[in-house]
């Protein structure tokens, strides 16, 4: 690759920077070698995908430029091979050829996603506005905290001394006022159904 200059440099520096970037692009160690959908992103980013050079014949070209048989990666020299056979598929002079890839640089084509609902703090409903749920139960349920069981209630849990000195009349309008709501025509219907049927 010596014979290929390109103002005073030879081209080979600036293919051996591009293929360590490509190789070394979207992964967390340096790369020992580049894949073939590295090799593919290279000519996407160069331009130099069309129908001549599409990315089926760039998988292909690869894959005859891998170094042994079931090897996943090209090394520097497959790389070299792998250009020049692109080239002459895209029917393009060598030197022109090189000389786009030399200058090409990993682009990075992420998406910034914008979401009125999300990003906005004031759109959020429900529990998303008081931070979120929770796996912890601050209203433990439960008989022991519906109920109190200490000394001065009964087994139902009501006051033991509630009822004293308060009338019959007294306690029985105590007793209904919990049960004032299930007092609708429907459940005295029910009520009254059930008591026939006996």
């Amino acid at each position: 690759m010596a014979g290929f200059d390109q103002d005073g440099d030879t081209i080979s520096v600036y293919l051996e920077e591009v293929y360590r970037k490509y190789a070394a692009f979207g992964r967390s160690s340096k790369g020992d070698g580049l894949t073939s959908a590295a090799f593919v992103k290279m000519m996407k980013d160069c331009k130099l995908v069309d129908k001549r050079l599409n990315t089926t014949s760039l998988d292909l070209i690869f894959t005859r430029c891998l170094p042994a048989k079931g090897a996943k990666k090209i090394l520097l020299d497959g790389f070299y091979a792998a250009l020049t056979e692109a080239a002459k598929q895209k029917k393009v002079p060598l030197d022109q050829f090189l000389s786009v890839v030399a200058a090409a640089s990993p682009s990075n084509s992420g998406t910034q996603a914008e979401s009125r609902f999300y990003d906005d703090k004031t759109n959020w409903t429900g529990v998303a506005t008081r931070g979120g749920p929770t796996n912890i139960d601050n209203n433990k349920q439960g008989l022991n905290n519906l109920l109190d069981r200490s000394q001065d209630y009964d087994v139902r849990g009501v006051k033991v001394n509630a009822y004293e000195g308060a009338t019959p009349a007294q306690m029985q309008a105590m007793a209904s006022a919990g049960s004032a709501e299930e007092s609708t025509p429907q459940k005295q219907r029910r009520l009254s159904a059930k008591g026939n049927g006996l």
